[in-house]
């Protein structure tokens, strides 16, 4: 039953099991088919984009189809479908909607570029769009490392540190460079982020230069492997000359006999062509565009993929290990960082306080009273005595 017959969804789930095995027929059916017209029209005038919004059309249709999975289902094939859907996960309604996205642009920004070569701006463009998880992610995985941190310098001042003392040592010393430890940390992802954001030129530039198998496999270091093409080409072009066959025939166009030898270098030339081509033809160099296009794309997915990798790698190298972890030890928990604190400073963290000035003058008034007693009781001693 489609989604959008309305008034038979009206009479509620109670009907189905009824319903479900009876086919409407006569003015069940009409009224049926009136129904499901009209919702189809009604559904069709709501969703179809403008004449003037074509670019809007893919999106449109995207957001037609999640009308229909939110509303009430009563088919069991739909429940299926819903149930596989839903099993399925958002991962790939993402992905179709990033294919409808990227196929729109590539339609709006195609310029001269080469079928086996990717409009720098909708990549650049891509990639910016897909990067903002990484701030998003990069961002709250260094939170939770400096809460860590933060917990951890605590725990470790606590141990060493006396408790009469601690509360200056943080608010003059402890405070201000954790602050800047963790600045630091921050500059160096955003940093980061603004290499990885986009099609970073110069990161792939470097990765096309290397001649390591690895990054041959992923699909850079493309000039290498055209040289290794032309070497096995040459190779080929050789093994088919060297042949007897080969040669036999290249000595029946130039006229050479065993007895008598000619040079026509045009028409030995036009062999040498010949041969050339049935090697490159072997070698498969003749490629379809849907080929192109489609080794195009895995390239381009491939670069995206090791972004993805060294950014992970150097956010956690860069930014949590050397800019944060490794800091951390020198920049709060050495010697020479109170050793180069000003007098005031340290007046303000060791030197007597405003509770210790009051606390130690009544000390000493309680002591002048003790000792004023002491004088009393030894005045009334020695009378006594006497």
């Amino acid at each position: 039953m489609p989604l959008g017959n309305t008034k038979r969804r009206k009479r509620g789930f109670l009907f189905d099991a009824f319903d479900k095995d009876r086919e409407p027929v006569g003015e069940d059916r009409a009224e049926e088919d009136e129904s499901e017209a009209e919702d189809n029209e009604s559904t069709k005038t709501r969703l179809s984009p403008s004449i003037g919004e074509p670019r809007f059309a893919a999106r449109t249709a995207m957001y037609s189809t999640e009308a229909q999975l939110r509303m009430p289902i009563e088919d069991d094939d739909a429940v299926t479908e819903t149930h596989q859907h839903r099993r399925t996960g958002y991962a790939m309604h993402s992905a179709l909607q990033f294919e409808e996205k990227a196929l729109e642009m590539a339609a709006q920004w195609r310029w001269t570029e080469s079928l086996d070569e990717g409009n720098p701006a909708i990549v650049s463009q891509l990639f910016r769009e897909e990067t903002k998880r990484w701030r998003e992610i990069s961002t709250i995985h260094l939170q939770l490392v400096w809460e860590a941190v933060s917990q951890f310098v605590h725990l470790a001042l606590e141990h060493c540190v006396d408790p009469d003392f601690l509360p200056y040592l943080k608010r003059f010393i402890v405070k201000d460079r954790l602050e800047m430890l963790r600045s630091h940390a921050e500059g160096k992802l955003e940093e980061l982020l603004r290499c990885h954001d986009g099609m970073n030129p110069a990161f792939h530039d470097v990765l096309c230069e290397l001649k390591e198998p690895l990054v041959w496999n992923v699909g850079f270091g493309r000039r290498e492997a055209k040289k290794q093409v032309a070497n096995e080409l040459m190779n080929r072009i050789r093994s088919a000359l060297s042949s007897t066959s080969a040669w036999k025939q290249i000595l029946e166009v130039a006229g050479v006999s065993t007895h008598s030898v000619l040079n026509p270098s045009s028409r030995v030339a036009a062999v040498l062509l010949e041969k050339v081509k049935e090697s490159i033809t072997d070698v498969g160099f003749q490629t379809s565009a849907p080929d192109v296009q489609e080794s195009s794309g895995r390239r381009t997915a491939q670069q995206a993929a090791i972004s993805l990798v060294t950014f992970v790698s150097y956010v956690n190298a860069l930014v949590i290990q050397n800019g944060l972890l490794e800091r951390l030890l020198y920049e709060n928990f050495t010697h020479e960082i109170v050793s180069a604190q000003k007098a005031e400073i340290i007046s303000e963290i060791v030197g007597e306080k405003e509770n210790d000035v009051q606390k130690r003058a009544r000390c000493e008034e309680e002591l002048a009273i003790l000792e004023n007693a002491l004088v009393s009781f030894q005045d009334f001693r020695m009378s006594y005595a006497e």
